[in-house]
């Protein structure tokens, strides 16, 4: 038992040495990701798909969260309407190709 626990935390600390480089790496790089985008083809094939799947799934989760916002705090209903459904909704249907 007492060997299988240090042969676990060898292999997590040789996986962690062998990581660390890339993860130091990759904060360098997405400092730049917000300046570019991503191509208008990626957008249009991956990334409005993926939004219109989220913008379905909010508007179902959106008719329970509504019913109980007005119930219990109606001048609080346009936050969830914008967080639930007008967000969603100008990803997908609003925003200029390529500015995801």
């Amino acid at each position: 038992m007492l060997r299988r626990i240090r042969n676990t935390f060898a292999i997590l600390a040789v996986a962690a040495m062998l990581l660390a480089p890339t993860s130091s790496l990759a904060g360098t790089n997405i400092d730049n990701i917000g300046d570019r985008g991503s191509p208008p083809m990626v957008d249009v094939l991956l990334m409005r798909p993926l939004g219109l799947l989220a913008l379905g799934v909010s508007v179902a989760l959106y008719i329970p969260a509504a019913a109980i916002t007005a119930m219990t705090r109606y001048s609080e209903l346009d936050t969830t309407t914008e967080m639930l459904v007008r967000v969603p909704a100008r990803f997908v249907f609003v925003d200029p190709l390529g500015s995801h």
